[in-house]
């Protein structure tokens, strides 16, 4: 357990996007809910947002359910790696409520409103779109 403490605050720690993708993968993998707590803390750091793609990926270890608004605002706002990782998160969900999937539709409908997205994000939206309006 201690191991995994200090891997948690090295993780938490490193500039280095490599030596944070190894440890985020590695520590993944024992399945320990600290370890999501610190991946959410993680992709919520602005200053990670460029680098944070192995992250989300990282995320299906564990029951993300309860983050899905954060994927949600991932798809709708991060780069195309970013985005493509939480679009196949919430694609995995079995069970969201109608008051979150109202809710993710409607920023998904007022994204693409605003006609700044890139293609390959419209379409990310569109499908999303046309799976929670079933």
């Amino acid at each position: 357990m201690a191991k995994i403490a200090d891997d948690l605050e090295k993780l938490k720690a490193t500039p280095d996007a490599s030596t944070r993708n190894a440890l985020a993968l590695s520590l993944s993998e024992t399945g320990k809910p600290e370890v999501l707590e610190v991946l959410v803390e993680l992709i919520k750091r602005t200053e990670l947002k460029d680098t944070r793609g192995t992250l989300v990926h990282c995320l299906r270890f564990f029951d993300y359910n309860p983050h899905f608004n954060l994927l949600v605002e991932l798809v709708a706002t991060g780069n195309w790696e970013v985005a493509h990782e939480a679009f196949e998160l919430i694609d995995s969900i079995d069970k969201i409520s109608g008051t979150q999937v109202s809710s993710a539709s409607k920023k998904f409908k007022k994204c693409l409103e605003i006609n700044q997205t890139e293609e390959w994000q419209k379409a990310l939206l569109i499908k999303l779109v046309e799976m929670f309006d079933k």
